[in-house]
């Protein structure tokens, strides 16, 4: 079976993938087909259904991945997919077949709830008012967390959010102590400099972007959510985030700034995710 990163231009492919904006659509002479996008744990490809429309509606279903056999051509400058045959897997009849969840996502749903494992013994570190806001957010979001992807190229893929968190948090445990800065502060910041994500992607299938969330941005978007937890108690926890997230520079007097966007940009250099 082949991934995605490995299709050519006239292969003949076998795989397992997930299904993702499935659309039935016509042709210029009224014909229907079938226009989706696969994924796998190495990438993402278009691919259409021509033949037995009606039939395969009814087979193909965004909670389960499906099996396929089709032919890679090029359309447009673009690998696609002609798909021959295609049926959702909700059973465990392909195992034997070499069907896996790994072949999908690039980190497996137990990877992820480790990683999560992770995020929470982070947030044990804090204290007081840092501990309750961090903890309820993070509480509110966790189904989130675990599934959306960053904003940046490297960590662009499923569950890319959280794995991007906890790697920062992960160098940060290593070097800041060398520095007299408040653990509660920079941990937060970190957490929460692009919380806006959480809210940014409009479903969990293909992770699409609203018109809307583009033109306000994920920065925007992270002060509304902070403006739900606003309260008397968090005031100044609140004030502190709220620059963080406007922070992109590394200059200035804003000291936890300057730190937290140094992590992101050395985390950001080394090419191993």
């Amino acid at each position: 079976f082949s991934q995605i990163k490995e299709f050519h231009h006239g292969d003949i492919i076998k795989g397992f993938f997930l299904c993702k904006n499935i659309n039935c659509k016509l042709t210029r002479l009224g014909d229907q087909y079938i226009d989706l996008f696969l994924e796998d744990s190495s990438g993402t490809i278009r691919a259409k259904i021509w033949s037995n429309v009606d039939y395969y509606k009814e087979k193909i279903d965004f909670i389960y991945p499906v099996a396929i056999k089709g032919k890679v051509i090029l359309y447009n400058d673009n690998l696609e997919i002609d798909i021959l045959f295609i049926k959702s897997i909700n059973n465990m009849l392909y195992d034997k077949y070499g069907f896996n969840e790994s072949l999908l996502f690039k980190y497996s749903n137990k990877t992820m709830l480790k990683k999560s494992s992770q995020l929470n013994s982070y947030i044990k570190l804090l204290t007081g008012q840092y501990k309750k806001i961090t903890k309820k957010i993070i509480s509110d979001y966790s189904d989130k967390i675990l599934i959306i992807p960053s904003n940046h190229k490297k960590y662009k893929y499923r569950g890319g959010f959280l794995i991007q968190l906890i790697n920062l948090l992960y160098l940060n445990s290593k070097i800041y102590k060398i520095y007299s800065l408040d653990l509660n502060k920079i941990v937060v910041g970190l957490i929460f400099k692009n919380i806006g994500l959480l809210e940014y992607y409009e479903d969990d299938i293909n992770f699409s972007i609203s018109n809307n969330n583009k033109i306000k941005g994920c920065k925007i978007i992270s002060n509304d959510i902070l403006n739900k937890y606003s309260s008397k108690n968090y005031a100044e926890i609140i004030i502190f985030l709220r620059n963080i997230i406007i922070d992109d520079e590394c200059k200035g007097e804003n000291i936890y700034g300057n730190y937290i966007n140094n992590i992101y940009k050395l985390d950001s250099a080394i090419n191993i995710s």
